[in-house]
């Protein structure tokens, strides 16, 4: 009876082992810019991390999230029963879309599809543009930018946000903003 004992605390403890093993930790004070004053944010013991400041009349916003698939949150809308995680990423960027389209009042459109990585794990990057449209039908006024990038690892999604408004010169902003998504990624790891 000892020996059956051992071996479910065993099992119990490595399963629990395994499931902590897939946690998002950022080192949030080492995403500087030189001569920009961020304000940066730990949230929800650790599952978000924020950063948040004006570049070139812009307002830059960052964050790094962790989610259970089986969180009930708009973003996870759908996934609980998928397994692929190409399935799950298009199924994220759905929701997404349709929040900041019927919610936020972005109309928006998917500019780019690209894999990438999210600390160590295969993802997808996609960028969005967006407009206040239903507020400013001409196109050129309030134009948006908005790079997501989602990983999953077993029961986990992480994804990173960045959104930049007031964007005047699309394609320049859009490659600064990639670089900067790089640079604040950097500081979070999934282990």
């Amino acid at each position: 009876m000892k020996k059956s004992s051992v071996l479910f605390f065993l099992i119990l403890f490595n399963s629990h082992t395994a499931f902590a093993a897939h946690s998002l930790i950022c080192n949030i004070e080492n995403f500087t810019i030189p001569n920009v004053d961020i304000s940066k944010e730990l949230r929800q013991e650790g599952k978000r991390a924020a950063a948040n400041f004006m570049l070139d009349d812009s307002y830059w916003s960052f964050s790094f999230y962790e989610l259970d698939k089986m969180e009930n949150t708009y973003l996870l809308k759908d996934i609980e029963d998928l397994e692929e995680p190409q399935s799950i990423n298009e199924q994220f960027l759905k929701n997404y879309s349709y929040r900041l389209n019927e919610e936020v009042i972005f109309d928006n459109v998917v500019l780019e599809t690209s894999p990438i990585m999210l600390s160590d794990l295969n993802g997808l990057e996609f960028v969005l543009i967006a407009n206040f449209i239903k507020l400013h039908p001409d196109i050129n006024k309030n134009e948006e930018i908005f790079v997501v990038r989602v990983a999953t690892k077993a029961h986990k999604i992480y994804f990173s946000e960045l959104h930049v408004n007031h964007v005047t010169q699309m394609e320049s902003t859009i490659q600064k903003a990639k670089k900067m998504i790089d640079r604040f990624s950097d500081v979070c790891s999934i282990k």
